[in-house]
């Protein structure tokens, strides 16, 4: 598939241009406010602790899987 000459100048990034940073206490007021934030920014909050897990206080357990997964 082609992409039009408009397009690709759009995709070029251009030296010195940064992401912006992402304001952690404006994503907690918007999640205890109800408000949808997304799922990789609720994440954020998980793993900085600011929101409780669905498991608990871990993420995971670690378990014996015994031989699955090898060969």
């Amino acid at each position: 598939m082609a992409i039009g000459r408009s397009n690709v100048s759009q995709q070029i990034k251009k030296p010195g241009t940064k992401k912006p940073k992402i304001n952690i206490q404006e994503l907690l007021r918007k999640y205890k406010a109800g408000q949808s934030i997304g799922s990789t920014n609720l994440a954020r909050l998980k793993a900085r602790g600011l929101v409780k897990r669905t498991s608990g206080k871990y993420k995971g357990k670690k378990i014996d899987l015994g031989n699955r997964g090898k060969s």
